[in-house]
């Protein structure tokens, strides 16, 4: 019985169930930024081309060349997918390079071509001295030539795809977002640092307050024991006056009573001489009688 295919069928069928690379790691229609991996693996083959000034041509799945790229570019976006950001440029370089060497080695070792329905062998044979020095190596230890191709699909994964969505990007963008960070967080500690300034404040003014009604509380008690002091000094004062007083009446009472003594005694004196004077007038008058009888005897 004859069958109804055509003369291509075992192309379509090809074309139908080559959907992982040959690993079987990576998905050909996996979504990178709202695109299929497929579709960023043309857009990266055509620009690549374009950069090396080779004539275009289309990768097909089951080629080694189009599983290069389509694991290449899947460690750049896992990168991102894991990091929530952008690698630097020479970031992407490296994993480019590292995604390079897993497809390359496993083509080479594995040789799907070999047993795998729909892979092509390469037209360039594998295991050759240069692509296996380039496997052994990472991207810094590269020959200047061979990081300039890296460099090609990097540059243009970031400069003219992924930087549409991807939130953040590092060397830069890291630096500036943990500056960022920095200042949020010594925004953060000045606010803390302000609140415990004015709660400080507060406290200060609580105990200053305190001490205010302290001191107007030991000022209200000074002030009532200083009345105290005061009316008891004017008490003294009082006492001291009475007492200076009768002191002074006492003794001018005293001075008095000797003022009188000696008056008195003054006019004893007095009467004493007014009686001895009366006696001598007495005797004188005794003595002239005398005479004047004495005279009249002559």
């Amino acid at each position: 019985m004859k069958n109804n295919y055509p003369k291509n069928h075992a192309n379509i069928i090809v074309k139908m169930t080559l959907t992982h690379t040959a690993n079987g790691k990576y998905e050909y229609d996996t979504l990178y930024n709202g695109k299929t991996l497929d579709k960023w693996i043309e857009d990266v083959n055509r620009h690549n081309c374009n950069a090396n000034k080779w004539n275009y041509f289309k990768l097909q799945k089951g080629n080694f060349g189009y599983d290069n790229l389509a694991v290449c570019i899947t460690y750049v976006f896992q990168y991102i997918q894991e990091n929530n950001k952008l690698p630097s440029l020479h970031k992407c370089c490296k994993l480019i390079h590292d995604g390079w060497i897993e497809n390359y080695i496993y083509w080479r070792d594995n040789k799907p071509y070999n047993g795998k329905r729909g892979y092509k062998r390469p037209g360039n044979p594998l295991n050759d001295e240069r692509r296996n020095n380039c496997a052994k190596l990472s991207y810094d230890d590269l020959p200047e030539d061979e990081q300039e191709k890296d460099k090609i699909i990097a540059s243009y994964l970031l400069e003219n795809i992924i930087l549409k969505k991807p939130k953040k990007v590092d060397s830069d963008s890291d630096d500036n977002q943990k500056r960022k960070k920095s200042r949020k967080s010594d925004s953060v500690d000045n606010q803390k640092q302000k609140k415990s300034r004015k709660s400080d404040s507060d406290d200060n003014q609580k105990r200053k307050k305190s001490r205010k009604s302290e001191s107007n509380s030991d000022s209200d008690s000074d002030s009532d024991d200083n009345q105290k002091r005061k009316k008891s000094r004017e008490s003294d004062s009082d006492d001291n006056q009475k007492r200076k007083k009768l002191r002074k009446s006492d003794s001018d009472s005293d001075d008095n009573q000797k003022r009188k003594k000696s008056r008195d005694s003054d006019s004893d004196d007095n009467q004493k001489q007014k009686k001895s004077r009366k006696s001598d007038s007495d005797d004188n008058q005794k003595r002239k009688k005398s005479r004047k009888s004495d005279s009249y005897s002559d």
